[in-house]
């Protein structure tokens, strides 16, 4: 048996460090708190009767003169609450033609316009209230 028990047998022979500084030099490591990943709050879509009417004061998107505000409340008695709600992946043009009774230009915009603020939203280039 070592004096001072058997570590203390195995630092003297040189197989174990008497201290953590000892083991790494002049100081041990600090261990850092691993990074925690940024918390990814939920995106908000805006409502779609709200994101009609944004289209009318938005000058890039109403530059034509549409007038989109009636859109929201017509597919709102459709089910459809959220601008997220408006890709083509669900629907079809056809389908929204049909709905609004728009023309299929004016549905190729809004299809184009809700694609745009969609983006703009998950980028965060825009926010909705």
């Amino acid at each position: 048996m070592y004096p001072g028990g058997p570590s203390q047998g195995m630092q003297n022979m040189g197989f174990m460090p008497a201290t953590a500084s000892a083991a790494y030099g002049a100081a041990a490591p600090v261990l850092a708190a691993m990074p925690t990943s940024a918390v990814q709050l939920p995106i908000k879509y805006p409502d779609l009767i709200y994101w009609f009417s944004s289209l009318n004061t938005n000058e890039e998107h109403n530059k034509d003169g549409i007038e989109f505000t009636p859109y929201g409340a017509v597919l709102k008695e459709k089910g459809f609450l959220h601008l997220s709600q408006l890709t083509l992946d669900v629907f079809t043009l056809k389908d929204l033609q049909e709905w609004l009774g728009i023309s299929a230009g004016s549905a190729v915009l809004v299809m184009q316009y809700a694609k745009q603020d969609i983006d703009d939203i998950k980028a965060g280039r825009i926010t909705f209230p």
